[in-house]
Protein backbone atom coordinates (compact mmCIF):
# COMPACT_ATOMS: atom_id res chain seq x y z
CA UNK A 1 0.00 0.00 0.00
CA UNK A 2 2.79 2.58 1.09
CA UNK A 3 4.41 2.03 -2.30
CA UNK A 4 1.42 2.95 -4.35
CA UNK A 5 0.48 5.32 -2.16
CA UNK A 6 4.17 7.56 -2.23
CA UNK A 7 3.74 6.66 -6.23
CA UNK A 8 0.43 8.54 -6.03
CA UNK A 9 1.82 11.64 -3.72
CA UNK A 10 4.62 11.98 -6.22
CA UNK A 11 3.14 15.15 -8.41
CA UNK A 12 4.83 17.26 -10.82
CA UNK A 13 8.69 17.64 -11.91
CA UNK A 14 9.72 20.90 -13.98
CA UNK A 15 11.35 20.26 -17.10
CA UNK A 16 11.66 23.68 -18.90
CA UNK A 17 10.33 26.98 -18.56
CA UNK A 18 10.01 29.54 -21.75
CA UNK A 19 8.25 33.10 -21.03
CA UNK A 20 8.09 36.31 -23.89
CA UNK A 21 7.40 39.72 -22.13
CA UNK A 22 6.27 38.11 -18.96
CA UNK A 23 6.46 40.16 -15.87
CA UNK A 24 10.12 41.41 -16.10
CA UNK A 25 10.93 38.98 -18.17
CA UNK A 26 11.38 40.13 -21.85
CA UNK A 27 12.50 36.52 -23.14
CA UNK A 28 13.46 34.01 -20.88
CA UNK A 29 14.09 29.74 -21.05
CA UNK A 30 15.07 28.51 -18.56
CA UNK A 31 16.08 24.33 -18.49
CA UNK A 32 15.46 22.54 -15.24
CA UNK A 33 15.30 18.99 -16.41
CA UNK A 34 17.17 17.27 -13.53
CA UNK A 35 18.86 20.21 -12.36
CA UNK A 36 18.15 18.77 -8.46
CA UNK A 37 17.76 21.78 -6.35
CA UNK A 38 17.85 24.89 -8.03
CA UNK A 39 19.01 28.22 -6.31
CA UNK A 40 17.65 31.35 -8.25
CA UNK A 41 20.25 34.80 -7.39
CA UNK A 42 19.83 37.76 -9.30
CA UNK A 43 21.63 41.21 -9.64
CA UNK A 44 20.21 44.36 -11.11
CA UNK A 45 23.39 45.63 -12.69
CA UNK A 46 21.63 48.56 -13.95
CA UNK A 47 21.16 50.04 -10.26
CA UNK A 48 23.74 47.72 -8.25
CA UNK A 49 21.25 45.72 -6.61
CA UNK A 50 19.76 42.58 -6.29
CA UNK A 51 16.35 43.97 -5.43
CA UNK A 52 14.34 43.87 -8.70
CA UNK A 53 16.89 41.77 -10.89
CA UNK A 54 13.43 39.47 -11.56
CA UNK A 55 14.05 36.88 -8.57
CA UNK A 56 10.54 37.04 -7.54
CA UNK A 57 9.32 37.24 -10.95
CA UNK A 58 10.25 34.09 -11.90
CA UNK A 59 9.40 32.28 -8.56
CA UNK A 60 6.23 34.07 -7.52
CA UNK A 61 5.16 35.35 -10.25
CA UNK A 62 5.74 33.59 -13.71
CA UNK A 63 5.46 29.79 -12.25
CA UNK A 64 2.42 30.29 -10.22
CA UNK A 65 0.37 31.90 -13.58
CA UNK A 66 1.25 29.79 -15.63
CA UNK A 67 0.27 26.77 -13.62
CA UNK A 68 -2.73 28.46 -12.23
CA UNK A 69 -3.38 31.67 -13.79
CA UNK A 70 -2.18 34.30 -11.07
CA UNK A 71 0.90 35.21 -9.21
CA UNK A 72 1.44 34.48 -5.35
CA UNK A 73 0.11 38.04 -4.81
CA UNK A 74 -2.87 38.11 -7.46
CA UNK A 75 -1.72 39.35 -10.10
CA UNK A 76 -3.44 38.61 -13.39
CA UNK A 77 -5.13 39.43 -16.44
CA UNK A 78 -2.94 42.95 -18.44
CA UNK A 79 -1.07 42.93 -15.24
CA UNK A 80 1.11 40.15 -16.32
CA UNK A 81 2.96 41.89 -19.06
CA UNK A 82 5.70 43.33 -19.27
CA UNK A 83 5.77 47.75 -19.15
CA UNK A 84 4.52 48.74 -22.20
CA UNK A 85 3.02 45.67 -23.61
CA UNK A 86 -0.50 44.11 -23.49
CA UNK A 87 -0.01 40.43 -25.29
CA UNK A 88 2.51 37.85 -23.36
CA UNK A 89 2.96 34.12 -22.72
CA UNK A 90 4.74 31.38 -20.67
CA UNK A 91 5.01 28.11 -21.14
CA UNK A 92 6.10 25.25 -18.93
CA UNK A 93 6.70 21.92 -19.47
CA UNK A 94 6.96 18.93 -16.59
CA UNK A 95 6.24 15.58 -15.62
CA UNK A 96 2.89 14.66 -13.94
CA UNK A 97 2.20 11.79 -10.86
CA UNK A 98 1.53 9.79 -13.77
CA UNK A 99 4.85 9.69 -15.37
CA UNK A 100 3.94 11.21 -18.88
CA UNK A 101 5.36 14.98 -20.02
CA UNK A 102 2.67 17.50 -20.50
CA UNK A 103 3.19 21.51 -21.43
CA UNK A 104 0.84 24.10 -20.25
CA UNK A 105 1.12 27.48 -22.33
CA UNK A 106 -0.74 30.52 -20.85
CA UNK A 107 -1.10 33.70 -22.91
CA UNK A 108 -2.91 36.96 -22.81
CA UNK A 109 -5.01 38.13 -24.33
CA UNK A 110 -6.57 35.30 -22.10
CA UNK A 111 -5.77 32.04 -23.38
CA UNK A 112 -4.81 28.09 -22.52
CA UNK A 113 -3.59 25.44 -23.76
CA UNK A 114 -2.85 21.92 -22.36
CA UNK A 115 -0.75 19.40 -24.25
CA UNK A 116 0.47 15.56 -23.34
CA UNK A 117 3.69 14.20 -24.99
CA UNK A 118 3.17 10.94 -26.61
CA UNK A 119 5.98 10.67 -29.65
CA UNK A 120 4.39 14.14 -30.10
CA UNK A 121 2.56 17.13 -28.51
CA UNK A 122 -1.27 16.63 -28.62
CA UNK A 123 -3.53 19.47 -27.50
CA UNK A 124 -6.33 18.15 -24.70
CA UNK A 125 -7.53 21.12 -23.78
CA UNK A 126 -11.47 21.66 -23.12
CA UNK A 127 -13.16 23.79 -24.53
CA UNK A 128 -14.33 25.94 -21.13
CA UNK A 129 -10.90 27.28 -19.50
CA UNK A 130 -11.99 26.26 -16.19
CA UNK A 131 -12.32 22.80 -17.28
CA UNK A 132 -8.85 22.59 -18.48
CA UNK A 133 -7.36 24.29 -15.62
CA UNK A 134 -9.38 21.46 -13.31
CA UNK A 135 -7.54 18.93 -15.45
CA UNK A 136 -4.19 20.83 -15.03
CA UNK A 137 -4.79 20.77 -11.29
CA UNK A 138 -5.33 17.53 -10.96
CA UNK A 139 -2.03 16.46 -12.95
CA UNK A 140 -0.13 18.98 -10.40
CA UNK A 141 -1.81 17.43 -7.36
CA UNK A 142 -2.94 20.11 -6.19
CA UNK A 143 -4.90 23.87 -6.33
CA UNK A 144 -3.79 27.34 -6.52
CA UNK A 145 -4.50 27.45 -2.56
CA UNK A 146 -2.76 24.70 -1.85
CA UNK A 147 0.38 25.28 -3.63
CA UNK A 148 0.75 28.37 -2.08
CA UNK A 149 0.14 26.89 1.51
CA UNK A 150 2.59 24.09 0.94
CA UNK A 151 5.10 24.69 -2.14
CA UNK A 152 5.88 28.20 -1.54
CA UNK A 153 6.75 30.13 0.76
CA UNK A 154 8.35 33.76 1.13
CA UNK A 155 8.31 37.41 1.19
CA UNK A 156 4.51 38.71 1.12
CA UNK A 157 3.12 35.76 2.85
CA UNK A 158 1.10 37.34 5.39
CA UNK A 159 -0.96 33.92 5.70
CA UNK A 160 0.65 31.24 6.19
CA UNK A 161 -0.99 27.28 7.02
CA UNK A 162 -0.84 27.99 10.89
CA UNK A 163 -3.69 30.80 9.97
CA UNK A 164 -6.01 28.85 8.41
CA UNK A 165 -8.82 27.51 9.87
CA UNK A 166 -9.26 24.10 10.90
CA UNK A 167 -11.63 23.02 8.18
CA UNK A 168 -9.68 24.72 5.68
CA UNK A 169 -6.33 22.46 6.74
CA UNK A 170 -8.19 19.87 7.23
CA UNK A 171 -9.57 20.40 2.94
CA UNK A 172 -6.13 21.27 2.48
CA UNK A 173 -4.18 18.20 4.06
CA UNK A 174 -6.63 15.86 2.37
CA UNK A 175 -6.32 17.24 -1.15
CA UNK A 176 -2.16 17.71 -0.29
CA UNK A 177 -1.78 14.12 1.63
CA UNK A 178 -4.26 12.46 -1.22
CA UNK A 179 -6.49 10.92 1.87
CA UNK A 180 -9.25 10.05 -0.67
CA UNK A 181 -6.81 8.04 -2.66
CA UNK A 182 -5.92 6.97 0.54
CA UNK A 183 -9.37 5.52 1.02
CA UNK A 184 -10.27 4.22 -2.43
CA UNK A 185 -6.52 2.19 -2.01
CA UNK A 186 -7.73 0.82 1.29
CA UNK A 187 -11.23 -0.12 0.03
CA UNK A 188 -9.25 -1.89 -2.98
CA UNK A 189 -7.41 -3.53 -0.56
CA UNK A 190 -10.19 -4.82 1.68
CA UNK A 191 -11.90 -5.92 -1.61
CA UNK A 192 -8.80 -8.37 -2.48
CA UNK A 193 -8.46 -9.48 1.16
CA UNK A 194 -12.10 -10.28 0.88
CA UNK A 195 -11.57 -12.04 -2.55
CA UNK A 196 -8.31 -13.93 -1.61
CA UNK A 197 -10.15 -15.27 2.01
CA UNK A 198 -13.33 -16.37 0.03
CA UNK A 199 -10.79 -17.95 -2.86
CA UNK A 200 -9.14 -19.55 0.52
CA UNK A 201 -12.43 -21.47 1.78
CA UNK A 202 -13.59 -22.22 -1.58
CA UNK A 203 -10.37 -24.02 -1.96
CA UNK A 204 -10.91 -25.58 1.48
CA UNK A 205 -14.39 -26.68 -0.08
CA UNK A 206 -12.99 -28.03 -2.98
CA UNK A 207 -10.28 -29.64 -1.07
CA UNK A 208 -12.36 -31.32 1.80
CA UNK A 209 -14.46 -32.52 -1.77
CA UNK A 210 -11.34 -34.07 -3.23
CA UNK A 211 -10.21 -35.34 0.10
CA UNK A 212 -14.15 -36.97 0.54
CA UNK A 213 -13.56 -38.24 -3.01
CA UNK A 214 -10.65 -40.04 -2.04
CA UNK A 215 -11.84 -41.92 0.79
CA UNK A 216 -14.75 -43.20 -0.62
CA UNK A 217 -12.37 -44.12 -3.67
CA UNK A 218 -10.21 -45.87 -0.89
CA UNK A 219 -13.40 -47.85 0.55
CA UNK A 220 -14.58 -48.95 -3.01
CA UNK A 221 -11.05 -50.31 -3.47
CA UNK A 222 -10.92 -51.88 -0.25
CA UNK A 223 -14.50 -53.55 -0.99
CA UNK A 224 -13.21 -54.71 -3.99
CA UNK A 225 -10.05 -56.12 -2.71
CA UNK A 226 -12.25 -58.17 -0.33
CA UNK A 227 -14.77 -58.89 -3.10
CA UNK A 228 -11.53 -60.16 -4.95
CA UNK A 229 -9.89 -62.07 -2.05
CA UNK A 230 -13.21 -63.97 -1.48
CA UNK A 231 -13.36 -64.65 -5.44
CA UNK A 232 -9.73 -66.07 -5.27
CA UNK A 233 -10.70 -68.22 -2.17
CA UNK A 234 -13.67 -69.95 -3.71
CA UNK A 235 -11.77 -70.29 -6.86
CA UNK A 236 -9.43 -72.20 -5.02
CA UNK A 237 -11.80 -74.69 -2.92
CA UNK A 238 -13.27 -75.27 -6.23
CA UNK A 239 -9.74 -76.13 -7.93
CA UNK A 240 -8.93 -78.15 -4.94
CA UNK A 241 -12.10 -80.29 -5.23
CA UNK A 242 -11.88 -80.96 -9.05
CA UNK A 243 -7.94 -82.02 -8.44
CA UNK A 244 -8.91 -85.35 -7.16
CA UNK A 245 -12.20 -86.16 -9.61
CA UNK A 246 -9.22 -85.45 -12.32
CA UNK A 247 -6.93 -88.33 -10.68
CA UNK A 248 -9.72 -90.72 -10.27
CA UNK A 249 -11.02 -90.13 -13.69
CA UNK A 250 -6.78 -90.70 -14.75
CA UNK A 251 -6.83 -94.58 -12.30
Amino acid sequence: LSQYYFKEIYYMKLINLKASNLFSFENIDLNLDNKGLVLVNGWDEDNDTHIGSGKSSLTSKAIPWILYGKSVSGLKADDVCRKDTNECWGEIEFISKNSKKYRITRFRPSKLILEEFNKDWHDISSRVQSETQEKIDQLLGKTFDAFLHTDFFGQGMAETFIHLSTIQQNTLFGFVLSLDRIKELLDKTKKFKRGIIDQSIENENSMAQIKGSIIQLYKQIDSATIQKNKLDQIKKGRDLTRSPQRKANRR
